[in-house]
């Protein structure tokens, strides 16, 4: 789901530094969720202790990959050549990397944890917003979308 910063404004504010650093939409109002991990009901009924160590996983490596941004870049670059070739490509991919990782943080006003448990409220603004502007149609409460079941204790 959109709601932070696209690849095609850092690419921009990269090719043309006259035009500024990319902005959040956050920083406007818009505060939509930007990464989830999703998962079928029957999946999660079935095997819940997977989906607990899939999040567990997920978390731990989002946090060591932006705890150590070079050494993930130098990973990217070893396994994906093609897309590294340039000082162009390794700029963005760096550029893309810092950005990724500070979008990782709630934006401001949103209490919560990095990479951590959300809330109803924050659900039902995402919700308000898709249902005014992207055709969301369904009527399904907040809690029908979301559940922090499976997020580890920090």
């Amino acid at each position: 789901m959109a709601g932070l910063l696209g690849e095609d404004t850092l690419e921009a504010s990269l090719q043309n530094t006259g035009i500024g650093a990319p902005m959040p939409w956050a920083a406007d109002g818009i505060k939509l969720f930007g990464y989830s991990i999703i998962a079928s009901n029957s999946v999660i009924s079935s095997d819940p202790s997977l989906v607990k160590e899939f999040v567990a996983a997920t978390i731990a490596s989002w946090q060591a990959t932006c705890a150590n941004q070079p050494a993930a870049v130098a990973l990217f670059a070893k396994l994906h050549p093609e897309l590294s070739n340039t000082a162009a490509d390794k700029a963005y991919n760096t550029a893309n990397l810092t950005t990724t990782c500070s979008q990782l943080q709630p934006p401001a006003g949103v209490t919560t944890t990095a990479l951590g448990a959300s809330s109803a409220a924050q659900w039902q603004s995402t919700i308000a917003t898709l249902r005014q502007y992207a055709g969301l149609t369904s009527s399904q409460p907040a809690s029908d979308y979301y559940t922090n079941a499976f997020i580890p204790a920090s």
